[in-house]
């Protein structure tokens, strides 16, 4: 007995998960060259606001565009990641290590605990059911895009921060390898 998953073989359809992932990757790419070229904000918003209807069409569709469609949605989300770490930089750049840690260590945090609730959601209404409850958080994640660009411009009318005074000599020692 051979199981299908929307027209697909799961062996192919789990082989999707590594389309969604290796667009995303050349997403990140595109989205730093993009940031360097374009305002950051704007690779920011255009990621958010292109990969709803991507992901509502990646739920019509089914068959071999779905494929196609993943591999979209995937260089969509991941689109804006380089841009929100640099984001967190300018926000602290005294500690700007800090920031993208922070930054990057609650995205997947937060992945993590989405792809369990998801997961569980999957279990009870089905693996179409819960992608479709997906569909509800990117409105919600485009107000807090719109917070970040008002903070962030409100940041930028504002004079430099000063260096930071290191009062121990331990830290004052030591030598940088950036």
């Amino acid at each position: 007995m051979s199981q299908k998953l929307r027209g697909f073989s799961l062996i192919v359809a789990g082989s999707s998960n590594t389309v969604f992932m290796g667009c995303g990757a050349l997403g990140s790419l595109a989205g730093g060259f993009l940031a360097d070229r374009v305002d950051r904000r704007k690779v920011i918003v255009a990621s958010f606001i292109l990969a709803i209807p991507a992901l509502v069409a990646f739920l019509c569709w089914k068959g071999p565009i779905s494929y196609c469609i993943l591999s979209l949605l995937g260089f969509l989300l991941l689109l804006s990641e380089p841009s929100c770490i640099v984001l967190a930089q300018e926000l602290v750049p005294e500690q700007a290590r800090t920031a993208s840690g922070m930054v990057m260590g609650m995205a997947w945090g937060l992945a993590g605990l989405g792809v369990l609730g998801t997961g569980a959601l999957a279990d009870t209404v089905g693996i179409e059911g819960a992608l479709k409850c997906l569909k509800m958080p990117p409105p919600i994640a485009d107000r807090r895009v719109d917070i970040i660009f008002f903070s962030t411009q409100e940041m930028r009318n504002k004079p430099p921060h000063a260096k930071v005074k290191h009062s121990d000599t331990a830290s004052k020692n030591r030598v940088s390898s950036f």
